[in-house]
This record gives structure tokens, sequence and C-alpha cells, in this order.
């Protein structure tokens, strides 16, 4: 139903236009503007103004063949005079003189020809205009594509212009034809736009139309809830504006929403007010299509004799009033009826007469068109071959364009296809190079992993096994009676005992310090350093600013990296002190490293093999962080680390 109520508002709107237009002109009745026009001399525009509302009084008085004659007099002086403002203005004129009688053709060609004179003299509020009106024409005409093409095209230069008004109106319009074009994406998008535009400039009371356009697109996605809920709002926005033609279509289709989800009662309820109010506004077009929507509802509900009754009703109403389209359903509605009834003669003949408007509907539109064109084509053939006159250099250079167009495009997809496949092989390369490194990354953390499994494991054994053992050891040592024969041994074996111990123990801490597993890195770092203090010839410090301990992982390996540093400060940098700091910036772990040493070149940084380094490096990469290293000869050297904490468990 709701297309049709689209086509025939669209086609209202075109009628209007032509009225509009009359309407705008300050003119009297025809002879005072025939003495006005002969006061006027042939050089004066003015008398192309005249001439326009000259011909709209004689079309006032259904004078067609005056108002046409004045037209194309208002028309032919513009151009003797060059005229441009007249121009464009004549060739619209004539454009609303033939679409007020159905002849859209024409009307294309002439608006046509005023919008290409209004981009020659860069006229673009009148362009914005005539685009709107081509837009209107093609769409009454179903040419929905060439409708978009306008309306975005009247589009551009309203948004030029900034008027907004018009730019709501104009998304509105574009909701339409994507609708009409079952682009329902396109169409929603439209319709919110021109809501948007509505509520920015304070015309809110214009939302109910997209409100019940946004329903009705819903509603053919079969999307019921969203349908219901849009056309709700328009229903509102209906009730409180007092618009009775919008209330009453959308009671229209909210009966048919509740129809489709088998919701009777209710859809009954609403299409019976939507036939009143159209009954009343006498909106025949509208009856005529509530009408069949009851009388489905009726059969839904097995009701045959409401819905024969509503069928029958809408049957005598299209016949009335020459809807093809609406006679069609109601003879369909009505052989289901009969059926069910089991009157199936009754049945067969309306299915008949059903059957025989949907086969012809396309060929007597087709003949009538057909017939209408050919009347347009005798009486409008010496005005056609005016206009082609004027179309061949537009022609010319739309051939022109299309050729450069064609070549222009074959060169962008050629270039498009080379880009195309070079960006396609890098990106392969690079993820080839990418799972290279991410297979390294998982190979190396393997390998520390197991190598710090094997350490713990190996501490492990030697404090609970080895170190047990040689404290047994001692202690039995110790439980021997002492005298002067074996007391120089015994003391001697004693000492061995205790050294061996400690070098156990030292042994153990080296490969997994039982304090880092315990009591976490500060303890571990802090121990590091009394260890390292206590050894004499180099100042460890410490600033350890976490509050909260990491996970074992990091814990572990941030320890392996001091401690590599820390070995490499004793061996090779001649360091008199060294400085550890781990602090929290945002949301990573800073670590810095640095010693007041000899230094050395950076530039031979990458040609340094040593493990310490190389150890450093690798585990930062493990844990995703980024290593900087600060040096040079004589300076001293400072290592910075940055490792991520985002989405870590805390130990």
């Amino acid at each position: 139903m709701t297309d049709c109520v689209y086509i025939y508002t669209v086609k209202k709107l075109l009628l209007f236009c032509s009225f509009l237009l009359s309407a705008c002109c300050s003119f009297g009745n025809t002879d005072s503007l025939l003495q006005a026009a002969a006061r006027l001399k042939q050089t004066d525009t003015t008398l192309v103004s005249v001439y326009s509302q000259t011909a709209w009084s004689y079309l006032a008085t259904n004078d067609t063949t005056n108002t046409l004659l004045y037209l194309r007099k208002s028309r032919a002086l513009a151009e003797e005079l060059k005229f441009d403002r007249g121009i464009i203005a004549s060739y619209s004129n004539i454009a609303l003189y033939y679409t007020r009688f159905g002849a859209i053709d024409s009307s294309i060609a002439y608006f046509s020809l005023g919008l290409k004179k209004a981009k020659e003299t860069n006229n673009t509020t009148v362009a914005s205009k005539i685009c709107g009106n081509l837009a209107g024409a093609y769409l009454s005409k179903g040419n929905y594509a060439e409708a978009i093409q306008y309306y975005l095209e009247a589009l551009q230069h309203l948004e030029k212009a900034n008027d907004q008004p018009k730019i709501a109106t104009n998304y509105h319009c574009l909701g339409i034809a994507y609708y009409m074009l079952k682009n329902y994406p396109l169409s929603l998008k439209y319709y919110d736009l021109s809501l948007a535009t509505g509520i920015k400039i304070g015309t809110p009371d214009k939302s109910g139309y997209n409100y019940n356009g946004i329903g009705v697109v819903y509603k053919e996605m079969k999307r019921y809830d969203s349908a219901t809920h849009y056309l709700d709002m328009a229903h509102t926005d209906a009730e409180r504006n007092k618009d009775l033609y919008l209330l009453s279509h959308n009671l229209s289709d909210k009966g048919e929403v509740l129809s489709l989800q088998g919701q009777i009662p209710q859809a009954l309820e609403c299409l019976t007010k939507a036939a009143n109010i159209q009954a009343q506004e006498n909106d025949e077009h509208g009856l005529a299509e509530t009408l069949v929507l009851l009388g489905d509802a009726y059969l839904s509900n097995k009701d045959y004799g409401h819905s024969k009754k509503y069928f029958d009703s809408a049957r005598i109403l299209a016949t009335a009033i020459g809807s093809r389209d609406v006679l069609k359903n109601s003879w369909k509605g009505l052989s289901t009826v009969y059926n069910e009834l089991k009157n199936y003669p009754a049945s067969l003949d309306a299915y008949k007469h059903y059957s025989d408007l949907k086969d012809t509907i396309y060929t007597q539109e087709s003949t009538r068109q057909i017939a209408e064109m050919q009347t347009k084509y005798n009486t409008e053939k010496k005005e056609k071959q005016n206009i082609q006159l004027q179309n061949e250099n537009t022609i010319k250079d739309l051939q022109l364009t299309k050729e450069r167009n064609l070549t222009y495009i074959l060169v962008v997809c050629f270039i498009s296809v080379i880009i195309i496949s070079v960006v396609y092989y890098n990106r392969y390369r690079l993820k080839q190079k990418n799972e290279i490194l991410k297979e390294r990354e998982l190979r190396a953390y393997a390998v520390l992993q197991a190598q710090e499994n094997e350490k713990g494991k190996l501490s492990k054994e030697l404090h609970d096994g080895v170190g047990a053992l040689l404290s047994l050891i001692k202690l039995n040592i110790s439980s021997i009676n002492v005298d002067e024969s074996n007391q120089k041994i015994l003391m001697s074996t004693k000492n061995l005992a205790t050294s061996a111990i400690k070098e156990v123990r030292g042994i153990s801490h080296d490969l997994m310090p039982s304090v880092l597993v315990k009591s976490g890195l500060q303890a571990a770092l802090e121990e590091m350093a009394e260890s390292v203090n206590s050894a004499g010839g180099l100042s460890f410090e410490l600033d350890y600013a976490l509050t909260e301990r990491m996970p074992m992982e990091i814990e572990g390996n941030i320890f392996r990296i001091v401690q590599e540093a820390t070995n490499n400060i004793i061996k090779h940098a001649g360091a008199t002190k060294e400085t550890v700091s781990i602090t929290n910036k945002n949301i990573d772990l800073s670590l810095t490293i640095s010693d007041n040493g000899s230094g050395f070149d950076k530039n031979i940084l990458s040609k340094i093999s040593g493990n310490g380094l190389n150890n450093i490096y690798s585990r930062v990469n493990i844990m995703k962080g980024e290593t900087n290293i600060i040096t040079g000869k004589g300076n001293g050297t400072q290592i910075n680390i940055s490792v991520p904490l985002k989405n870590r468990a805390h130990a």
C-alpha cells in the first residue's frame, strides 16, 4: 500500500509546483497584462516576466493554447535579449506546464535545458531547485536511480548554500527513493539524516513523516518490533500536529504490521480508524488501499462475511478511481473468500478477473503510455525539433565526457589492480615475516623457560638433597668424641663440610633464589644489592617503587636481566657505582640500570655477540617490551627497559 501512496504523493507534489508558481506570480487579468505588454519595449527584460504571467493567467481560464504560446514567447524573448535569468525561468515554466498535464518526458527535457543554463551561469540556487524538480519527475516515472542522482546533485548545491530546511526535505525524498528501490539500509540512513537535520534547525514537527517512513521500511524488512516503535512515534507526531493525512496512513501502516503479526483485533481497530479518516478527508486512493487491508485482516480471522464486504467495497472504489493495482488485489481477496465459502464458481470467476488484471496491467499501462507519447509527439513535434537543435552540443559534450570517463575508468582499474596486487604481495610477505618472528620468539621463550625450569629443579635438588646431606655429615662429625689423636682431622673435616654447604647454597641461590619465589622481586633484588655491596668495589643502589607483586614470569625475567647487567658491569665496566630503578609509568613497568663505568661505542652495539646483552634482549622481547641503551666511551652506560603490564594478573 505504501508504494502507491508515495507515488501518488509525489505526483501531487509535482502538480502542486505548477500551481504554486502561478500563485506566486502577482498578475492581474489577461487584458491588463496584454495592455502592460503592449506598453513595454521589446528590449525591456521586464516583458519576459509579463509574458510568463500572461501565460499563467490563460491557464487559470483553461486556455492551454495561449498558455503555451506565451510561455514560448517568454522564452524566445529571453534568448533574443540574452537574459540568462529569464531563459532559465522560461525553461522551468514550460517544464512545469508539461508537468501539469502529465507530459513528464517533455517536462524532463525542459528542466534539463534550464539546469544546463543555470550551471553555465553558476546560478547554484536555481540549479538546486531544478535538480529537485528533475528528481521528482523521474520519481513519478518510477526511474528511481535517476531520481536519486538528481536528489544527490541538489543536495550538493544545498549544502554549499547551507539551506538546512531544504536539506532536511531532500534527505526525506532520498529516503523515499531508496525505499522504492528496495535499498532499505540507505533509505533508513537518509530518513535518519532528515530527522537529525530537522531537530538541529528546530523543526521537529516535520519528524512524523520520517518516523512513518522508517517504520514502513522496517515493516518491509520484517522487523516488526522496530516498525511498531517508529510508527508509534509517527502516530504521536500526527496527533500532536493534527495532521490527518499522516495520521490516516500511519494507522493503515500500523494495522498492516499488526495483521502481519497475527494481532487481528488490534489491526482491525487501526484499519477502521484509518478508513474513517480517509473517507472524511476524501482520500480515495488511501481509502481503497485500507479497505483491501481490512479485507485481508478479516480473512485472516476467518470472518468471511466482513472480509467479502470490504473486498467488494475496495473493488467498487478502485473501479471508480481507476486504480488497477487495488482492483487486482480486491479480486484476489474475493477469490480466496469464495473458495473458503466453498462457492467455487464465484471463486474461479474472481480469480479470472485477478489473473486478467495481473497479466494485462503492464500491457495496458505500456499501451496507454505509448498512445500518450504518440499524441504528445504529434502535438509537440515542432517543439522537440527546437529542443533537439539545442541539445546537439550537449549530446556531443556528453559523448566526449563518456569516452574520457571510460578511458579514465580503465586506467584507474588497471592501476587499482596493480596496487591491489602489490599490497596483497606485501601483506603476504609481511605475514610470513611476522610468523617467522613469532616462531623465533616462541622458540626463545621455550628455551628460556626450559632453562628456568631446569635451574629451579637443580636449585631445589642442591638445596634439599646435597645441602641436607652435607648438613647431616657436619652434624655426625660434631657428635664424634674428640681426643688428641683425632682432633685435628675432625676440625679439618668439619670446616670442609661447612665450606661445601656454603658453596652448595651459593650455587642454589644463583640458579633460583628462594627469596624470589617466596618473597618476590623486591626482596630478591635487595638481597642481590646486599651481596654486591658486601663484596666491595661496587656500590649497588636500588630504587623499587612498585607496591604490588607482578606475575612470577615477569619477576623472574626482571631479576635475570638485573643479574646479567650487574655481572657485565662487574666484569667489563670498571664502575664504582650501579643504580637500579623500577617504577610504574601509566600501565608500563619501567626498569633503568645505570653505571658510571667506561661505557662503549654504541655504533658497535649490533656487532656485540656476547650472551649477556643477547639474553637481556631476548627476555625483554618475550615480555613484549622495548630496550634502549644509552652509552659512549667514558660516559658510563644506561639501559632503559619498558614492559607492558596491561591485562596481566598480579601474583
